[in-house]
């Protein structure tokens, strides 16, 4: 987890699962130095390099896919804090670099929030943090039961309110963004594991084995069962 300053959150595991986390909180000196580096013209950081800025760089908190500049630093992190006060000085240096790569990353989210079909910029980012939030629901726990109803209180929105939103800027509901979760990951499952595809069905989310099959089937050109045997031979 990677955490601007003030962020709070609390986590629950369950009795007898192993679990390891890496949670990083930025203060407000990298994310206010950050800001005013990436931001400056190089003339005036040379004559004023050391200025007290009380504007902070600030990162979107939600789920990331891996890429090649963010991955990497975080998982240097992680193996550097396995002796923290032997590499803390690199800790130091690569959490200035991993902030950079994730204001770069985020650039792009820029976009999606102009996207968001409000007329002020300020609802524009709170639809956008609140679509966030049930989309990173829906990607952690849709091989549960995922309904509207909870998805609309997560969100703070009442249900048509957050159906249409999700509609309109996933271009998908989220119950077919449930569906499309799911046989995802039984693709997946398909391809890189021989368990039984009944329990493939179940595990994805699925409670019924003929609409799981014709939902694959729908989607991939192939039943579940000739998927796997194109894959396996």
């Amino acid at each position: 987890m990677v955490l601007n300053e003030g962020t709070t959150y609390s986590s629950y595991i369950e009795p007898g699962n192993e679990i390891e986390s890496l949670t990083i909180n930025f203060n407000g000196g990298y994310q206010s130095d950050v800001k005013r580096t990436l931001c400056t013209v190089s003339d005036v950081l040379i004559d004023q390099p050391v200025e007290a800025s009380n504007e902070f760089v600030f990162i979107e908190e939600k789920l990331y896919k891996h890429n090649n500049s963010v991955s990497p630093l975080i998982y240097r992190i992680r193996n550097l804090t396995q002796n923290f006060h032997e590499h803390e000085a690199s800790i130091n240096e690569t959490l200035y670099f991993l902030l950079e790569a994730l204001v770069q990353s985020n650039s792009q989210l820029i976009h999606e929030i102009k996207d968001i079909h409000a007329a002020k910029l300020s609802t524009k980012k709170e639809i956008y943090r609140r679509l966030t939030e049930v989309r990173d629901y829906i990607d952690s726990c849709f091989n549960e039961d995922v309904t509207l109803e909870t998805l609309s209180r997560i969100a703070l929105m009442s249900p048509f309110h957050l159906l249409r939103q999700f509609k309109k800027n996933y271009h998908v509901t989220p119950h077919q963004y449930v569906i499309n979760r799911r046989l995802e990951r039984a693709k997946r499952c398909i391809t890189h594991s021989d368990a039984p595809l009944a329990d493939v069905c179940f595990m994805t989310g699925f409670r019924d084995a003929s609409s799981f099959s014709k939902l694959f089937k729908k989607r991939y050109g192939l039943s579940p069962q000739q998927y796997r045997e194109g894959v396996k031979k």
